[in-house]
């Protein structure tokens, strides 16, 4: 019976096309041999001519002529500039061009797929057209971005502290509003007291220009020694294709740019706010881990890094832990945490010492432990039948290792514990997970880990995630690494 193909451009091997630009393509519609001829000795199929297909396609594509771009408008019959009817000529061939503009499907990596359908009598085919957003004919913005929160020292951007680090993403669109990989941007910045920071090398091109991608992954860094307002500026030049006087396309170059400022200013001890909390709350049961969590933030809201903080302990009994290993200081997210276990009934009073080097803040709290329905301590944890909490914190200890602290309840023993890192954040929000590790909740519930530190001035950031029968997964905090 009759068979309609279709072909040309958009069925050629690796042939991709650009927004903006049409792809040619062509239908060819065929009957058996002599079906429509007096017999002419071969035995190839006969051209079908003056036949009519009707040609459709999905997705944002729609058929033009080369000049006009009929794009559906609202309102409009469904399918509009989507659909066409051709005729085939005395070869039994009828030619035809698609394009796409705006496509949502450029934005994950840069590439677009649609179909062509084409419908002669009962006769079908199909073919793919592609495109790739990549090389093009204009550019339309660059956009310099915050990085998402999880990056961020900073809660309250563009007001950053001194010492602080704040990420950004670069992206970059063609001039329908498309994702475009793999341009250079450069980056610039004017404060006086800050600087800008490259450390990943297969980010940086060329020193201070990064690539353009798809995710948000930290592209560089600022960062600030005094208050100053620091303005950076991100630099995109691209070729352009415009049409002059006489309607013919002009090649060029343009440079399109983006900016932002951050206000850096510095921490005010005295009128920042200082919290401790103990985990469990309430009553403990007598060889239950507890973990102590002293917090610091600003006027602003903001956590403050890198205070010292002393934990100085008494009791149960006659139990003391105030040494030198009990000293530790606040982390990216203004966190401090002393984790310890009772091993007999009564009182632990715990003191916290926060100091910035010249100023002191004493927080105390106490935890109470009991041994339920009388029986000793030193028992078998029950399985957990609740997510148990879970934190995690850690430093860099100058080599080349990342030193990562995990601290659960003693009744995750025995479960599933996984370890992260978070490489970046995907456009619908959901995280990048690189697993490190794999083991068991060792009894205690406290483990170390030492993780190879692959980037070393910028931080790493890790989450733990502990999974059981009884309450499925637990997930940690955000724990940020130099």
């Amino acid at each position: 019976g009759t068979t309609v193909v279709v072909g040309g451009d958009i069925a050629a091997a690796n042939q991709q096309g650009k927004p903006g630009t049409a792809v040619g393509g062509t239908v060819k519609v065929t009957a058996p041999d002599d079906t429509n001829k007096p017999a002419d000795g071969d035995t190839d199929r006969d051209p079908v001519a003056n036949q009519l297909v009707t040609l459709t396609v999905d997705g944002d594509s729609f058929f033009t002529d080369g000049t006009n771009h009929p794009k559906p408008a609202k309102g409009n019959d469904t399918g509009e500039g989507q659909s066409i009817t051709v005729t085939t000529d005395a070869a039994g061939n009828a030619s035809f061009q698609v394009a796409v503009e705006r496509s949502e499907e450029f934005d994950d990596d840069g590439l677009a797929e649609d179909i062509v359908t084409a419908k002669a009598g009962s006769a079908t085919d199909t073919e793919d057209v592609d495109y790739s957003s990549a090389d093009p004919r204009n550019g339309g913005e660059v956009r310099l971005v915050e990085s998402p929160a999880s990056f961020q020292d900073s809660k309250v951007l563009p007001e950053a502290q001194v010492g602080q680090e704040v990420f950004f993403d670069v992206f970059v669109t063609d001039q329908f509003g498309n994702l475009v990989g793999d341009e250079s941007v450069t980056i610039t910045e004017n404060g006086p007291f800050s600087t800008v920071n490259f450390t990943d090398e297969d980010l940086v091109m060329d020193g201070r220009q990064v690539k353009s991608d798809f995710i948000f992954d930290a592209d560089f860094s600022a960062t600030a020694t005094r208050p100053n307002d620091q303005q950076i500026t991100a630099s995109w030049t691209t070729k352009t294709s415009k049409f002059n006087d006489a309607g013919a396309a002009t090649p060029g170059t343009e440079t399109l740019t983006d900016s932002y400022t951050i206000n850096w200013y510095a921490v005010d001890f005295a009128n920042s706010t200082f919290t401790i909390t103990s985990s469990p709350e309430g009553d403990v049961i007598v060889g239950q881990p507890v973990t102590e969590t002293v917090k610091v933030v600003d006027e602003n809201g903001n956590p403050v890094s890198g205070l010292d903080v002393s934990f100085i302990r008494q009791g149960p009994g006659d139990q003391q832990d105030g040494d030198a290993n009990n000293k530790t200081k606040t982390n990216s997210n203004g966190e401090a945490f002393y984790s310890f276990t009772g091993t007999e009934a009564g009182t632990a009073n715990i003191s916290a010492v926060i100091s910035d080097g010249q100023q002191n803040k004493t927080l105390t709290d106490t935890v109470t432990f009991v041994t339920p329905g009388g029986g000793g301590g030193g028992e078998e944890p029950l399985p957990c039948e609740v997510a148990p909490s879970v934190l995690i914190s850690g430093d860099d200890n100058g080599g080349a290792k990342d030193v990562v602290r995990f601290v659960t309840e003693d009744c995750a023993t025995g479960d599933s514990l996984q370890l992260f890192k978070i490489r970046g954040t995907k456009r619908d929000g959901n995280k990048r997970l690189v697993e490190v590790r794999q083991t068991e909740v060792e009894d205690g519930a406290e483990m170390v880990f030492k993780v190879r530190d692959a980037n070393g001035k910028r931080k790493t950031r890790f989450v733990a995630k502990v999974k059981g029968e009884a309450y499925g997964t637990a997930k940690s905090n955000t724990q940020k690494i130099r």
